[in-house]
């Protein structure tokens, strides 16, 4: 584990460097508690902007965050976790990124700055934070089995947690999926690629509870995505074509089959 606070020549330090953090904010129909989240974000001499991706919410989530202060980004339709972290990134102009939820009711602006100092003096390109509680019933029930038998190396207490600090430039070379699957997917490929990462503990944290359809579907797509990055499920090619030589007809069966359906073309390129 690792826990710092910013002392205030440390700030100074980043100042003078010119390297400062965007806060980015992913929310989808949080109107109640978006803007004390990005209060608490533009609270912290280490942070010029805080990014308000609204991912299509049908609420008064954008009015309540530009009236807070930040910069929105708003999708035209809810396109998932995901896409609202990609535009964010894509949006901010350090590079540095600290990315939070928009549901927490009890932020600090130094849990912003612990995630953050670790990036910022290169001592890791991907910090997630961990909190003082359990793990969430999808961590804990789906995430951590797999896990242990498919990526025995991550040892992190909360690897779902969706409070993380990281490099623009690292993001932009990741393989990342636009569902919930995302959090998992940034850890699990930073860890293949030989990054360091590290974890630090946040203290106490309080957000909406959810439901149980939710959580099944944030249970799926992370299912999902620790399945695709060992290997297990093809993201690229979704057909799996089974052939069956001179048991049907004299050759291939499925060559046959290509050239009596008109998919000869097709075929040869699935198998390249």
């Amino acid at each position: 584990m690792f826990e710092k606070s910013l002392p205030a020549l440390g700030f100074l330090k980043y100042l003078f460097l010119g390297e400062r953090v965007s806060v980015v904010v992913p929310c989808f129909n949080e109107c109640a508690t978006v803007g004390h989240v990005v209060a608490i974000a533009k609270s912290s001499p280490l942070v010029d902007e805080v990014i308000v991706v609204d991912d299509g919410s049908s609420d008064d989530s954008s009015a309540v965050a530009k009236d807070a202060g930040a910069r929105v980004v708003r999708h035209s339709r809810n396109k998932g976790k995901g896409a609202a972290i990609l535009s964010g990134a894509r949006a901010a102009r350090n590079s540095v990124l600290v990315f939070v939820d928009a549901d927490f009711v009890n932020l600090g602006s130094e849990a912003i700055e612990s995630l953050a100092l670790p990036v910022l003096e290169r001592e890791a390109e991907l910090c997630k934070a961990s909190f003082d509680r359990s793990g969430g019933r999808v961590t804990e029930l789906t995430a951590k089995p797999l896990l242990e038998f498919l990526f025995p190396e991550v040892s992190l207490q909360q690897p779902l947690s969706g409070q993380f600090a990281v490099r623009k430039k690292l993001l932009k070379q990741l393989d990342v999926s636009n569902d919930w699957g995302i959090d998992i997917g940034i850890l699990l490929d930073s860890i293949k690629r030989g990054e360091r990462v590290i974890e630090v503990n946040i203290g106490r944290v309080e957000h909406k509870h959810r439901s149980l359809s939710e959580v099944a579907a944030t249970s799926r797509e992370v299912t999902k995505t620790i399945l695709e990055k060992a290997g297990f499920l093809a993201k690229k090619h979704k057909l799996v074509l089974f052939d069956f030589d001179r048991t049907l007809v004299a050759g291939s069966s499925i060559e046959a089959l290509a050239e009596g359906l008109g998919f000869t073309s097709r075929l040869e390129a699935a198998r390249k």
